[in-house]
């Protein structure tokens, strides 16, 4: 859905529904921000980050972009081809902390780290991703986004159910 954009003060409390509506399944703390950056006119930011073989995020990004409109959201894109620990050795979450995003949705580089960093590994340099994002933009909200399914894995499932558990551990969507 697209939300048509009217003139009136009225219809703006109509649109901020409208908007509101559209982040319906978002985390509390991310819909907060949307409806005060609606109220402020400034455009609420969607930060995706994963491995470099992730596709889905562009097709969601786009129909984010017709949904709300670019000056209601604007989204970013972050992949890389390293692991969970190359990201943290070469401070990368520093570059994510510096797009200064509302939200952002991370998979955890589950699929650049299957096979060589044990899923404990991944959720650590997970943790220190967000906890150094957290230290420069406090209200930034996560979601945390397994890759997707592949054939034959040997340690995905397990890698999956590890993030859903550290996940609900966490409080984090």
């Amino acid at each position: 859905p697209v939300v048509e954009q009217q003139g009136s003060q009225e219809s703006n409390k109509v649109n901020f529904d409208q908007y509101l509506a559209l982040a319906a399944n978002w985390p509390e703390s991310a819909k907060e921000q949307l409806k005060v950056n609606l109220e402020a006119e400034t455009p609420f930011k969607i930060l995706f980050v994963g491995s470099a073989l992730m596709e889905w995020e562009k097709t969601v990004t786009q129909s984010l972009t017709e949904s709300f409109g670019s000056d209601k959201l604007q989204t970013a894109i972050h992949t890389y081809d390293l692991t969970s620990d190359n990201i943290i050795a070469e401070n990368k979450q520093l570059e994510l902390a510096a797009e200064k995003a509302q939200l952002i949705v991370i998979e955890p580089f589950l699929l650049n780290d299957n096979s060589h960093i044990k899923i404990d590994g991944t959720l650590a340099n997970l943790t220190k991703m967000m906890e150094d994002i957290k230290a420069e933009n406090p209200d930034t909200t996560f979601i945390l986004q397994p890759s997707y399914p592949f054939y034959l894995p040997k340690y995905y499932s397990i890698q999956v159910e590890a993030l859903k558990e550290y996940a609900n551990t966490n409080n984090i969507t």
